[in-house]
């Protein structure tokens, strides 16, 4: 709910009243028309910080906290101690589980507001133990904890020792179905659905009709051709009775996985009921309503992600396939979507081999179509060839429009730290300087450029700022370290007439860097930083440094 009506008589009337009506559909339930109202509010004032926050609130609202959290570094550019901004961002990392950017945040929020006051449900806060462990007895508590770490060694694609853990959890607690339900789960991620359909069967003997198990055994049919008995299974698990968010989702995106796009539409129709705003879900909610023939809804399933996120290019992509699909008298040709919230694979080549081949992007402020496929390339994609020629050609447009776009990019957290390096060099390139914000890895921070950078040794000073600029170190101002060292290199080639002092930009970037002794910088970092080896870096401190 809004708490600024009015404040500072920053509103105007119409705003006040699209805002008004955005805080009478929260209390309906219908975020989602809430956010189109705030959104048209803030065209009308774009700069307006009490709209912009209550945008975040909402997200939060509606649990899309990455989303939030967008908005929330937005406003941090303005107001980096602003209170309820910290706070905001302190409750979206605590419901994203990242409790270190959690209590970072909640810290500052502390140090900025005197009255402030924090209290967190114990549950919330998991233990976290190092050292060495010897002999523990295999009581639930350390069962419990074995399974969060298999948990996490999933995410991390550590397969071989998840399954490790569970197997363990397993031959100790032999009648708990869960442990044999996440031993076939891990078998199936390996590929394996011959070990896979074994321990799926053990778990439905101590259950029959557990959703899990089911969902698992019926993967396992699927990956292993077995028709018949796979639609014997399919649907004894559509006909499964539970309200469990979690055995929903598993049920719905088995579904997915498997092609049974009728099905699919079911389960995810009424998955939706309880987790309404999780665009994923929303996509394939939308293709299997497209595989069913159902267009009308997967058009509106577009229309509610684009109007969550306005700036989301599969979805934009999507609603660009559509219009052709209405165009196009031969439909027969699109029977069906994949289930995957991306840009299909031929046309994420097709579009990746275009940006490549382009000599430029002129015009590009002016034309949606190519804004969109660039922001799909800089966003969605980790091709480093291709970031690297986008940033390129982007960086010769317009400088206004680029400028603006270039930093908003870097307090995007989803945006890759090796991308705001690139960005922050093209930036200084192009002659920008000043504060630059930025988000690592969830951490808001800002580097300052000076407008006046060492001539001969720019392009390693670009370098050098631009790399370290993404990395974690602890001096705050190692731009101007760096520009000062730099400074005294400058001069003693100037000084001594040196004509080949350079073994490449990126070497002599490191150097610079090395000769300022950073803290806890190493020569292996700085090589990994860099791309470089040890001979370059040696070869380059020779030639700078031999007389001193």
């Amino acid at each position: 709910m809004r708490n600024d009506k009015g404040k500072n008589g920053v509103f105007s009337a119409s705003n006040e009243l699209m805002l008004d009506k955005a805080d009478a559909l929260i209390e309906k339930g219908q975020y989602v028309k809430a956010v189109s109202l705030i959104r048209r509010a803030l065209e009308n004032q774009p700069a307006s910080f009490e709209t912009k926050l209550f945008l975040a609130e909402v997200y939060h609202d509606m649990e899309l906290y990455a989303l939030s959290n967008n908005v929330l570094f937005e406003l941090m550019r303005k107001e980096p101690k602003n209170p309820d901004v910290l706070l905001l961002l302190g409750k979206n990392y605590l419901e994203l589980n990242e409790l270190s950017l959690c209590g970072y945040y909640f810290k500052l929020y502390s140090e900025n507001n005197a009255e402030a006051e924090i209290t967190l449900e114990p549950e919330r806060i998991q233990a976290v133990r190092g050292g060495l462990e010897l002999v523990h007895p295999m009581t639930k508590r350390r069962a419990d904890l074995l399974q969060q770490k298999a948990g996490m060694l999933i995410r991390n694609d550590r397969l071989d020792d998840a399954k490790s853990i569970f197997e363990e959890l397993e031959r100790n607690f032999p009648d708990e179905i869960a442990y044999k339900n996440n031993t076939a789960f891990t078998d199936l991620l390996l590929n394996d659905y011959v070990g896979g359909e074994k321990k799926a069967r053990d778990a439905l003997s101590l259950k029959p009709d557990d959703p899990v198990a089911l969902c698992n055994l019926v993967t396992a049919l699927y990956m292993a051709g077995k028709r018949e008995e796979l639609k014997k299974y399919a649907e004894i698990l559509a006909k499964c009775e539970t309200e469990e968010p979690v055995e929903i989702f598993k049920i719905a995106t088995t579904f997915c996985e498997i092609k049974f796009d009728e099905e699919a539409f079911v389960w995810l129709e009424k998955l939706l009921k309880g987790s309404p705003y999780e665009l994923d879900m929303l996509f394939l909610y939308g293709f299997a309503a497209f595989n069913c023939g159902k267009y009308e809804k997967f058009e509106e399933a577009l229309t509610d992600i684009t109007t969550i996120d306005e700036s989301n290019a599969v979805a934009w992509f999507y609603r660009k396939f559509m219009d052709g699909f209405y165009e196009n008298s031969g439909r027969s040709r699109y029977k069906r979507l994949d289930y995957y919230p991306q840009i299909p694979l031929t046309a994420a080549q097709r579009y990746s081999t275009t940006l490549k081949q382009l000599p430029d992007l002129f015009g590009i402020w002016n034309d949606e179509d190519l804004f969109r496929v660039v922001e799909w390339a800089l966003r969605y994609t980790n091709d480093a060839e291709l970031h690297e020629k986008v940033v390129s050609n982007l960086s010769r447009t317009s400088p206004k429009p680029c400028t603006a776009y270039f930093k908003s990019l870097l307090i995007r957290d989803e945006v890759s730290l090796y991308l705001k390096s690139l960005i922050i060099k093209a930036l200084m390139e192009m002659g920008v300087y000043g504060r630059f914000h930025l988000v690592k890895d969830g951490y808001f921070t800002w580097v300052d450029i000076p407008k006046n950078l060492p001539f001969v040794l720019r392009d390693s000073v670009i370098i050098a700022v631009s790399r370290m600029s993404v990395e974690f170190i602890y001096e705050k101002n190692f731009v101007s370290k760096i520009v000062s060292k730099a400074l005294e290199i400058q001069s003693d080639i100037l000084d001594e007439g040196m004509e080949n002092f350079r073994v490449d930009d990126n070497t002599l970037a490191a150097v610079i860097c090395r000769a300022c002794g950073f803290e806890g910088v190493t020569d292996q970092e700085l090589m990994r930083i860099f791309d470089t080896d040890y001979f370059k870096l040696l070869r380059q401190t020779e030639i700078l440094f031999a007389n001193k």
